[in-house]
């Protein structure tokens, strides 16, 4: 480009995109942003899926324990159906609206289950030890309504010995 006194001359060799104001990096960096925006689902996906897994820490009788809280109808239905196995120290935490007599099945299950019913205040108000797949299509009920329910490997209450009235504490 060559200029004389307020008069611009154009050099021809000069490429249109520096005459549009757009640069170069300027245009990578709108196509890198714009392949990045087709990835936000998948990686969306990909969290929930690490999140639906992952699960927060709390105790009871003393033992610390791994939660995953299941809180829709979708995962309570769901539960553990269908696992191989799950470490010693994790529970499933169902979450109910309201204390009742919510019943469990081992529709599909592969393992035995401690099963723990817990009232409003997260005390333990029922336990049903080492329930195994084949015991279903039984259903297993709490002896008072209940509003949550752990489900933990069976042998789970014996190793934390576990009572009425023991609290699960959450953080």
């Amino acid at each position: 480009m060559y200029q004389v006194s307020n008069i611009r001359i154009i050099d021809p060799r000069h490429d249109a995109l520096h005459y549009a104001g757009v640069g170069a990096k300027t245009v990578l960096g709108c196509l890198v942003f714009a392949v990045s925006l087709a990835f936000v689902p998948s990686l969306q996906y990909v969290a929930e899926q690490v999140f639906a897994q992952t699960a927060d820490r709390a105790v009871i009788a003393e033992t610390a324990v791994t939660v995953e809280v299941l809180d829709t109808d979708a995962k309570r239905i769901k539960g553990l159906s269908g696992r191989s196995s799950i470490p010693q120290n994790h529970v499933l935490y169902f979450v109910f609206d309201e204390a009742d007599y919510h019943g469990i099945w081992m529709k599909d299950m592969h393992f035995a289950i401690d099963i723990i019913w817990l009232n409003d205040y997260n005390e333990v108000i029922t336990i049903r030890k080492n329930v195994s797949p084949e015991t279903y299509p039984e259903v297993f009920y709490p002896a008072k309504p209940a509003r949550f329910v752990l489900e933990a490997k069976a042998g789970f209450a014996d190793r934390s010995n576990l009572k009425i009235g023991d609290v699960f504490v959450l953080p």
